[in-house]
């Protein structure tokens, strides 16, 4: 059995110019519900597009870690922290897991 099968998908952002952050973005838009859409609510509420960001270096204890649902938010955490020369780790939130 692979360890790894089950890991959520995961972006490790380092600066603006890898293509991580417009992978993530595709990803995050592709994985999105339009409130209007035709998809009963049952389906709208399992989905909800939830990821976690973490410091990419010197984290410990839970410090730093931001559960994100929105796209402007995703945006703005990542070119704060890549700005200031830190990188970030954002993984989709597993949201109906098999436990």
């Amino acid at each position: 059995m692979d360890p790894f099968a089950n890991v959520p998908v995961t972006y490790h952002l380092r600066d603006a110019e890898d293509g991580q952050l417009a992978k993530l973005l595709e990803h995050f838009d592709a994985n999105e519900v339009p409130s209007g859409s035709s998809q009963s609510s049952r389906r709208r509420k399992r989905c909800r597009n939830l990821w976690i960001c973490k410091p990419g270096e010197n984290s410990n204890r839970g410090y730093g870690i931001t559960i994100v649902n929105n796209r402007n938010q995703l945006v703005d955490m990542a070119n704060g922290l890549i700005s200031n020369r830190h990188t970030l780790i954002v993984q989709k939130y597993i949201e109906d897991p098999f436990l």
